[in-house]
C-alpha cells in the first residue's frame, strides 16, 4: 500500500513511469473484475482501460487513507454498472421503439448504492470462487498479489522463490483464472 501511496505522488508531479507502474501492478485484476460482470472480454478491455483513463484523470480525489486498489476497484465497477445499465437501457428502447437516448444517462455517484454494493460483492465472490479452484500455489500467488497487494518482492521472501519464478508463475496462474472464466461463460 505505501509503495502505491508513492507511486500516486509520483504520477501527480507528472511521471508517466508512475502511471505506466501503476496500471502494469492493477491491470489484470481490474480486467478480470470486469469480465466477471459484462461477460465480454472485448467489453472488459475497453471499460478496464476507461477505468484507468478516469482514475488518472481523478488523480487527485484519491484519498491516501484509503487504499488505491480499493479506489481503483470502485471506479471499475462503477463504469461497468453504468455499461450494463446503458446496454439494457438501449436494447429495452430499440425494442419499444424509443430512441431518446437522454435517460440512459447513468448518474454517477461517488458511493454506490444497495444494487451496486451487491453486484460488487457477488463479483468478488465469484472470483474468490474461480481463484479457490486453481492449484494451491497458483492461488497462493494470487491471493498475495491481489488481495494481500504483496509486491513482487514481498511475494518473493514470503514464497522463498527467486523473482523471475515469482514473475512467471504468477503469470500462469493469471492465464489459469482467465481460462477458468472463459470456461464458464
Amino acid at each position: 500500500m505505501q509503495q502505491d501511496k508513492e507511486l500516486v505522488k509520483q504520477a501527480l508531479e507528472g511521471s508517466e513511469i508512475a502511471y505506466e507502474k501503476l496500471m502494469e501492478r492493477y491491470y489484470d485484476s481490474i480486467y478480470v473484475m470486469v469480465l466477471q460482470l459484462v461477460k465480454n472480454m472485448t467489453d472488459a478491455q475497453e471499460i478496464a482501460q476507461d477505468t484507468f483513463t478516469k482514475a488518472f484523470s481523478k488523480l487527485l480525489q484519491y484519498n491516501e487513507q484509503y487504499a488505491f486498489s480499493s479506489w481503483l476497484f470502485g471506479i471499475a465497477s462503477n463504469a461497468s454498472i453504468d455499461f450494463l445499465r446503458k446496454k439494457k437501457y438501449i436494447e429495452i428502447s430499440f425494442d419499444d421503439e424509443d430512441k431518446d437516448l437522454k435517460n440512459a444517462e447513468a448518474s454517477e455517484s461517488p458511493t454506490p448504492n444497495p444494487e451496486e454494493h451487491l453486484i460488487q460483492k457477488q463479483s468478488l465472490k465469484a472470483l474468490r470462487a474461480k481463484i479457490e479452484d486453481l492449484k494451491e500455489h497458483y492461488r497462493k500467488l494470487l491471493e498475495l498479489r491481489y488481495f494481500e497487494e504483496y509486491t513482487y518482492e514481498e511475494i518473493s521472501e514470503e514464497l522463498s522463490l527467486p523473482m523471475g519464478t515469482v514473475k512467471t508463475q504468477l503469470h500462469r496462474a493469471k492465464n489459469q483464472l482467465m481460462k477458468s472464466i472463459k470456461e464458464q461463460r
